[in-house]
């Protein structure tokens, strides 16, 4: 009966010590939570921003987060929530392009409008799927500004040979 609580409890303490550390670790990724949506059983969906975010992020972030309070009244707090554990991608998707569509509104470089939404999104989905399925719904969901240029892409340059001009 004693091993039989000692192995229990080596388990348990295994199990909390890698739930720890997963925490810590999503605590400290590069991504910084700016905002979160709470989408409640009783009443409206409330948006919360960081006090830390940037001022040029502010809108941009809040166009993303009241996003997802419109998908929280279309789907109620039970789907969202589902939604949320079963495909967050889809829901995430469109909150990314509205975002990227009002940093366009306050600066007009789609180089970089381009560059924060493919970093944004990658980064923030980082746990849960990879960079090209990520690319792969920036193209179907915004393709006007993830198609754009990017200065973090990889330009291809071509060789010469010496005898040719």
């Amino acid at each position: 009966m004693r091993q039989v609580r000692v192995g229990f409890l080596l388990a348990l303490g295994a199990v909390a010590a890698f739930g720890g550390y997963e925490t810590w670790a999503r605590l400290h990724r590069q991504a910084r939570v700016l905002a979160f949506t709470t989408c409640p059983f009783s009443g409206p969906p409330a948006v919360t921003l960081n006090a830390g975010i940037q001022p040029w992020d502010t809108l941009p972030v809040r166009v993303h987060e009241e996003v997802h309070a419109g998908q929280c009244r279309e789907l109620g707090p039970f789907r969202y929530r589902l939604r949320s554990l079963t495909s967050k991608l889809e829901l995430e998707t469109p909150a990314y392009c509205a975002a990227a569509k009002a940093r366009l509104t306050q600066d007009p470089d789609s180089e970089y409008a381009s560059d924060r939404l493919h970093d944004d999104m990658i980064e923030g989905l980082s746990d849960v799927t990879d960079s090209a399925t990520v690319k792969r719904a920036l193209m179907a969901g915004c393709p006007e500004i993830a198609a754009k240029p990017r200065r973090t892409r990889a330009r291809v340059v071509r060789p010469t040979s010496p005898g040719r001009t």
